[in-house]
C-alpha cells in the first residue's frame, strides 16, 4: 500500500530566515484574495490531531519506506543521529526565563539538545524538540560565576553572537567534551564545496569562487576579504 501514498521532506533548517522578508511572505499569506476562511482553520485544527510527531530520524524510521529513509533529504539528518556521540543527561536549558531538563548529545560535527518532556506543537499534538546546533557555528563556551544560577554555562554561536545558557553538575565534562570534538574537527579539511554552502552573501560568494582560479590551495589568498 505504500506505493500509493506520497512522501514529502520538508527542511526547514534549509529556509534562509536571514535573507528571508517575512513582512512580505506575511503580506501575501494573509492578503483578502488568499485569506483562510475561519471554517478551513477550524478543519486544520482538527486535522492535526491525526499528525503524528516524532524528535528523531530513528523513531520515524519504523513509520516510513525503506526508500524513503535511504532518500537524498534523510541522509544528512540520518548521518547526524549516527554519529559516535557523548549522552548527558542531567542538564537544563534556559527557555523563555525558565529552566527546561534537556538531553545534551556531543556528535562528531554537532550538538543535540533534546527535550526531556513533550511540548505543546498544536492542539492535539504534543512532541519533544530538538535542536541542532553545528560544531562549525559555535565560537564560543564558558562558565558563569557570578550568574544567580549553579553550574551554569554558555556555548556562543558565530552567528549573529548568539548565546544559549545551560546549568549541569558536570558542566567541566561537557565543556571539555565539545572542544574536544570541535578541536577534532578543525584538523579535518572541509569540503570547498561545503565551505561556500556556509555563504549567505551572494557577491562574496562569487567573489570567493572566482579567486579559486588564482590558487586552489591558498586559503588565506581566497579567504581575503
Amino acid at each position: 500500500e505504500s506505493e500509493d501514498i506520497a512522501f514529502f521532506v520538508l527542511r526547514l533548517s534549509k529556509i534562509n530566515v536571514e535573507a528571508l522578508d517575512m513582512e512580505l511572505l506575511m503580506y501575501h499569506f494573509f492578503k483578502s484574495d488568499t485569506e483562510v476562511p475561519e471554517e478551513s482553520i477550524q478543519r486544520l485544527c482538527r486535522f492535526s490531531g491525526g499528525i503524528r510527531a516524532w524528535s528523531s530520524i530513528a523513531e520515524l524510521i519504523p513509520h516510513i519506506p525503506t526508500l524513503v529513509v535511504e532518500s537524498h533529504a534523510l541522509r544528512y539528518p540520518l548521518s547526524l543521529e549516527q554519529e559516535q556521540s557523548d549522552l548527558f543527561t542531567d542538564v537544563t536549558m534556559k527557555m523563555q526565563q525558565t529552566r527546561t531538563p534537556v538531553f545534551l548529545t556531543v556528535g562528531i560535527t554537532h550538538i543535540r539538545i533534546t527535550s526531556v518532556h513533550t511540548l505543546n506543537i498544536a492542539p492535539g499534538l504534543v512532541c519533544r524538540s530538538a535542536e541542532i546546533v553545528l560544531l562549525a557555528d559555535v565560537s564560543n563556551m564558558y562558565t558563569v560565576q557570578t550568574g544567580h544560577e549553579t553550574n551554569e554555562f554558555i556555548v556562543r554561536r558565530s552567528r549573529q553572537g548568539d548565546t544559549i545558557s545551560f546549568t549541569s553538575p558536570n558542566r567541566e565534562t561537557i565543556i571539555r567534551t565539545i572542544r574536544a570534538a570541535k578541536s577534532h574537527l578543525k584538523d579535518q579539511q572541509m569540503p570547498l564545496a561545503e565551505q561556500f554552502m556556509r555563504f549567505s552573501n551572494v557577491p562574496a560568494t562569487l567573489l570567493h569562487i572566482s579567486m579559486l582560479s588564482v590558487d586552489v590551495y591558498d586559503k588565506e589568498l581566497r579567504g581575503a576579504p
